[in-house]
């Protein structure tokens, strides 16, 4: 019966699904760096899948955090944040469900700030969801 762990718990000798192909961990290697001020931990995964193959399978920190929106560029998919920082959106649909969330406040007479979850990976940012 297969079942879900969390990237902390994984352990040699454990047996993982990695792209529909089992594989048993045969060596975890960690390696702590730093990235624009935040600590990134990645990790290699060396496999031996049942066919006797081993595969290096690169296994990369994600955070997440609610950030709040200042406005939204729906023609390039644009987020800014309050603090000034640019993040593009995942795709069309978040910034323009942003964008209304934001205009549907105003109408009403608030506060047009409005939270999204932002995803971080390597340096790199992204609005996943309002």
């Amino acid at each position: 019966m297969a079942e879900s762990k969390e990237f902390g718990e994984i352990e040699e000798g454990d047996y993982i699904m990695l792209k529909d192909h089992p594989c048993r961990v045969v060596e975890i290697q960690e390696d702590t760096h730093e990235i624009q001020g935040q600590g990134v931990l990645d990790s290699e995964f060396r496999t031996d899948s049942f066919d006797g193959a081993d595969a290096p399978v690169e296994m990369v920190d994600v955070e997440y955090e609610d950030c709040e929106v200042e406005s939204v560029d729906t023609g390039s998919n644009t987020v800014t944040l309050t603090d000034g920082t640019q993040i593009p959106a995942m795709d069309e649909s978040v910034a323009t469900q942003l964008y209304q969330e934001i205009v549907d406040k105003e109408d009403r007479g608030e506060d047009a700030k409005v939270t999204a979850r932002v995803v971080s990976a390597r340096g790199e940012r992204v609005v996943l969801w309002a």
